[in-house]
């Protein structure tokens, strides 16, 4: 919710009559989400598969 907030506010600072700072400020939570989205894929290094998940809560 503070990102969504802090958002708003950078669009309200820039604000100049036109979509431009809201296309930036778009644009920079895209960028950021896609960072978030790769970096956070490299770090999981091991998925758990469903069958081995029931067969160890079954012993």
């Amino acid at each position: 919710m503070a990102t969504g907030a802090l958002s708003s506010a950078m669009v309200s600072v820039f604000h100049d009559a036109t979509a431009t700072p809201l296309g930036l400020v778009m644009g920079f939570c895209a960028l950021t989400a896609l960072t978030i989205l790769l970096t956070g894929k490299g770090i999981v290094r091991y998925r758990a598969r469903k069958a081995e998940v029931e067969k160890a809560q079954l012993t």
